[in-house]
């Protein structure tokens, strides 16, 4: 289920291989009117081939999108203006944040909604149905009660967003993609959990947007750049977008 804020968030990110960045892909404009606005994208995957959507928003707007489709391996990717399947970072991950997100949008610009087939059913060349519902709004409640978080939790979990982020564990590893969660406290504070590959995890604090700490007694160093934080924990490097931290 859900979620990721959409923007520069969360990285989820994809980053080398789309699993379906082997196939063709097929690109379609959907075009959403002024304020709350509303569509249904419906259609056919098979195989390696892909659907890639382009959405058109504002920084500010908040977007929920929800997958269902006839095969359980059907899954949905999105990526911020200017990242591409197969080769940017995914704001989010369906293979494992699930068929559900919602977020807000940090950047004005296309952002890019991937539906494919997982692996395990392109190899066979299966063909499946699928609706994308996506919504997009300017207000920032998305008509909720007063009081109501809008930011919602990852279905089956603690986090408020998932997906993956640029690290690397060892001195003279190349960066990769590993996976991560992110529980906000709001304002800015938040501990973004990040999964090694061969097992473990580190977690780091933020406090008012900012790298503060670790569970690592090695010390923490941080770097801003435009909307990415990079953290240094010992040996450790981290490549964390502020979309992460403060969601919608």
């Amino acid at each position: 289920m859900k979620t990721v804020a959409l923007a520069s968030l969360i990285l989820g990110a994809l980053a080398a291989l789309s699993p379906a960045d082997a196939g063709d892909a097929r690109t379609v404009r959907v075009k959403l009117g002024p304020g709350a606005s509303k569509a249904v994208l419906r259609g056919v995957v098979r195989g390696y081939q892909s659907v890639d959507y382009k959405v058109a928003a504002r920084a500010g707007q908040r977007m929920t999108a929800a997958l269902s489709a006839q095969n359980g391996s059907v899954y949905f990717n999105i990526f911020e203006p200017g990242a591409k399947p197969g080769e940017g970072y995914a704001l989010f991950a369906g293979d494992t944040g699930g068929n559900r997100f919602e977020g807000q949008f940090a950047k004005s610009g296309d952002y890019t909604m991937q539906v494919y087939l997982y692996r395990n059913a392109a190899r066979l060349g299966v063909q499946a149905k699928y609706a994308l519902e996506v919504k997009v709004l300017d207000s920032q409640t998305d008509g909720r009660s007063a009081g109501e978080t809008s930011d919602a939790k990852v279905a089956g979990t603690d986090f408020n967003a998932t997906g993956e982020i640029p690290c690397a564990q060892y001195e003279g590893q190349p960066m990769s993609p590993c996976r991560f969660g992110v529980i906000r406290q709001g304002a800015g504070d938040a501990t973004v959990r990040v999964f090694w590959h061969g097992g473990g995890e580190r977690n780091i604090y933020f406090k008012s947007g900012k790298a503060q700490s670790s569970d690592s007694p090695a010390g923490l160093r941080a770097e801003k750049a435009s909307d990415l934080n990079r953290v240094y924990i010992g040996a450790e490097r981290f490549e964390i977008p502020d979309a992460a931290i403060f969601g919608g």
